[in-house]
């Protein structure tokens, strides 16, 4: 998966990039990122955005911070029983006056790395729901 410094203009999908947005989680160990605690709340509703993802490819990108699963398979991630594949996709989140586009692997960043995206973007999936325009 590509580095993409956070709140930059999304170039990632040529396709998907004629929608203006700004990165959110695009990764890389060789790049440091803000970590910090965030709120249950948060994670749920970034889950519930990952299950609905945008932008699918046709590879499986798995976590940079993590050993390969012996399975081989994609990332997979739970909350309350229900289960994620992450690393083929992306969410796009609406903000105030903005769109923000993040790969799908963001949860996994969030709750097992303690990646803490920018506040914005926070507050944009706590105002979201799924399903919403």
């Amino acid at each position: 998966m590509a580095y993409f410094a956070d709140l930059t203009p999304y170039s990632f999908l040529a396709s998907a990039a004629a929608s203006p947005a700004l990165n959110v989680g695009w990764l890389d160990p060789a790049h440091s990122f803000k970590q910090g605690v965030t709120e249950p709340e948060f994670h749920h509703w970034l889950f519930a955005l990952c299950e609905h993802p945008v932008h699918r490819t046709r590879g499986i990108h798995r976590c940079s911070f993590c050993p390969v699963p012996e399975d081989g398979t994609a990332q997979r991630e739970t909350l309350n029983g229900r289960t994620a594949f992450l690393g083929s996709a992306e969410i796009r989140v609406r903000g105030a006056g903005v769109t923000y586009a993040a790969p799908d692997l963001i949860y996994h960043y969030v709750v097992r790395h303690q990646y803490h995206p920018p506040d914005e973007f926070i507050r944009a999936v706590l105002a979201r729901r799924v399903g919403e325009p």
